[in-house]
């Protein structure tokens, strides 16, 4: 099975673990229907008829519930996932944030080696520092105060760079 073709291949749940390997999950994500706190990454889904009651459901989750993806700070580095088409060749492919467009939710990347700047929807950007939920919650809380800041200490709208 190619995972890299996979609807969802790429993208970070991170706030969600793997039961089973303890990972945060990475691609589709399979969440137990009856249980309360029960996540699978797609590295482990195999192994859930044998380590997990037969006759539950799972639900499959191919974008992240808590994205991290709105009005990152200039210069954070992220990753590019989710794109199609010609655009596809970014995908996977790591870049630093030149500036956030709040109006069409999109950023403005610097590729690496003079790979030019290309303008890429938010959704389809996550960064690539968090590799765990501890993480993920420093740059979330960042971006807060980035947004706060702008907001009430200079009044400047979502995006706008100080």
């Amino acid at each position: 099975l190619n995972f890299a073709k996979l609807r969802g291949a790429g993208v970070k749940h991170f706030f969600s673990k793997c039961a089973l390997c303890q990972d945060m999950i990475t691609g589709p994500r399979f969440r137990c229907v009856h249980c309360e706190n029960f996540d699978c990454c797609i590295k482990c889904e195999r192994r859930l008829s044998d380590e997990h009651k037969a006759d539950h459901v799972f639900e499959l989750i191919f974008e992240p519930l808590d994205p991290i993806n709105e009005d990152l700070p200039v210069g954070t580095e992220v990753e590019v996932f989710g794109l199609d088409g010609a655009a596809s060749s970014l995908n996977g492919v790591a870049a630093k944030i030149l500036r956030y467009l709040p109006d069409v939710r999109m950023y403005d990347l610097d590729l690496p080696f003079g790979g030019g700047k290309p303008i890429v929807p938010s959704a389809n950007v996550q960064p690539v520092e968090a590799t765990n939920a501890w993480e993920a919650q420093e740059i979330l809380e960042k971006t807060l105060a980035q947004q706060e800041a702008r907001q009430f200490c200079l009044n400047l709208p979502v995006g706008q760079r100080v």
